[in-house]
């Protein structure tokens, strides 16, 4: 009985534990995050971004949590948005073709990541330069992804990035 107890007290501790290193991971990495999308004048940025810190930290195993899915699905659907605006402007219908062009980019690269198609509308609406893909956008999605393998790997002993055989996208 003594030994169930204490591994039912291991097992608290380590679930208690997996959530405070994901709480702190959160909150570092999204407070990069935030700090960046102030000083760029882009605080409508934390929306997808902070979707994108949810999967990284709570789901990390699953395949839109993935560095490649994160980082590229955030560069390109930046660069849609940028490009989209300069090409049809803010009208309704540039938003719709926006997004979907956006969603159409990452599945056809397969760096299909549900958040970064909020970011081609904000690239869009907000009216950024080319280069919102690469600061904040890219610099943001690599920080959340460096802070993911420091929580996960280091502090959770776990696996993030999914090994590259384990993943099954499309």
């Amino acid at each position: 009985m003594n030994g169930s107890v204490s591994k039912l007290n291991l097992k608290r501790k380590s679930a208690f534990f997996k959530y405070a290193t994901t709480f702190v991971g959160m909150i570092a990495g999204f407070g990069l995050i935030t700090y960046l999308s102030n000083a760029e004048g882009v605080p409508v940025l934390f929306a997808p971004l902070a979707a994108s810190a949810c999967l990284i930290f709570s789901l990390p195993q699953g395949a839109y949590a993935q560095p490649r899915n994160v980082i590229l699905g955030h560069f390109a659907s930046a660069l849609v948005g940028s490009v989209a605006f300069r090409l049809l402007g803010d009208h309704w219908f540039a938003i719709a073709l926006c997004a979907g062009t956006a969603v159409l980019v990452m599945d056809v690269t397969r760096t299909m990541h549900p958040p970064a198609a909020a970011t081609s509308i904000i690239a869009l609406l907000t009216q950024q330069p080319l280069s919102f893909a690469f600061i904040p956008v890219g610099l943001g999605s690599l920080i959340l992804v460096a802070t993911g393998v420091v929580i996960h790997r280091v502090l959770q002993d776990g696996e993030y990035p999914r090994p590259k055989r384990t993943l099954r996208l499309k």
